[in-house]
């Protein structure tokens, strides 16, 4: 049975300088133990692949983690392609704690990317129930095709397919939406930052507050 990493203080959907953030490793690190956070839980970038070595990101996060007696978890945030597959190397997966499923790029079409994220939810939660499976920024990709409201019913089902195979759906403090709402309907949300920069970190300071009862 896997342990609730998503408990306490926890900060999660954190990026770094090994891909498109401007925060360090230590970095964070240092954050959290000044900020009383109980656990940091990377999402980083990441693709079949890797533009960066990843034994050297995960070797990085746990000096830094023992340095500052800061639990930590890995994950990655892996775009869905139109076969329901993430752009994740096997090996990477298996590094992973947490598997965040991304809707990046153009998606030209909203039923097969529907079907996408649809096989995507069944594939990974069947196939790794020992990790945490993430819908990160949830509806992303439709909201880069067409208006909110347009594509809202297709989310509602997304999600509720999401709950269905014990997917989490992420409340992103980057992202905000009129679907943020149908996200906190759910007891499987949790808050997640998207961090990039210190800006991020002090969003989640002054919003963490407000939101961790109703996530």
């Amino acid at each position: 049975m896997r342990s609730d990493i998503f408990s306490g203080n926890y900060l999660f959907h954190l990026h770094t300088n090994f891909t498109d953030g401007l925060l360090t490793i230590p970095e964070y690190f240092e954050f959290a133990a000044r900020n009383g956070v109980d656990r940091l839980i990377f999402l980083e970038h990441i693709r079949k692949n890797a533009s960066y070595l990843v034994e050297d990101f995960i070797n990085t996060v746990s000096v830094a983690s023992h340095e500052h007696d800061v639990p930590f978890s890995i994950g990655f945030e892996a775009k869905v392609l139109y076969d329901g597959m993430l752009d994740i190397s096997p090996d990477h997966i298996e590094c992973a704690d947490v598997i965040g499923i991304a809707e990046h790029g153009t998606y030209e079409n909203p039923d097969r990317l529907e079907e996408s994220l649809s096989r995507a939810f069944q594939f990974y939660s069947s196939h790794f129930t020992h990790k945490d499976i993430v819908w990160v920024h949830p509806g992303l990709g439709f909201l880069k095709m067409d208006s909110v409201s347009i594509h809202c019913e297709r989310v509602q089902r997304l999600l509720d397919l999401a709950v269905l195979h014990d997917v989490r759906i992420e409340l992103n403090l980057r992202y905000r939406s009129t679907w943020d709402c149908l996200v906190m309907q759910h007891n499987s949300a949790i808050i997640g930052l998207d961090s990039h920069d210190m800006s991020d970190l002090h969003t989640w300071l002054s919003e963490y507050s407000a939101n961790k009862d109703k996530v």
